[in-house]
């Protein structure tokens, strides 16, 4: 079973924030921030609807902790950003991963050519 602080931590860490950082972002104090990534207890609707709008992910998959299977089997030879980038892309529509596939084939044909 996922616990929610679980999806909190993966996100916190892919966005490269400090408990103090993640916490002020969404204007929590630090203690109630770790409460919740603790598994202490769950944070209000509301702060899933921001963190939602935030992610990009959908409140279905925070809640249900799709977004932590869908993330854990990226590559582990990636940096975090290229993480962080795959994991978005995959959560898109599928026209949006077409259109997310065309602009990173065309970047890397692009940095192949001036070198």
């Amino acid at each position: 079973m996922i616990h929610f602080g679980d999806i909190l931590k993966r996100i916190r860490d892919e966005k490269e924030y400090t408990n103090e950082q993640f916490a002020a972002a969404y204007g929590v104090n630090r203690s109630t921030m770790a409460n919740w990534l603790a598994n202490v207890n769950d944070p209000p609707i509301e702060f899933l609807y921001h963190l939602s709008l935030d992610t990009g992910i959908s409140m279905d998959n925070l809640i249900q902790g799709k977004y932590i299977i869908e993330s854990q089997d990226l590559p582990t030879s990636l940096s975090a950003t290229e993480r962080r980038c795959l994991s978005y892309i995959r959560r898109m529509n599928p026209a949006g991963q077409e259109l997310a596939e065309t602009l990173m084939a065309d970047l890397s044909e692009n940095s192949t050519l001036q070198k």
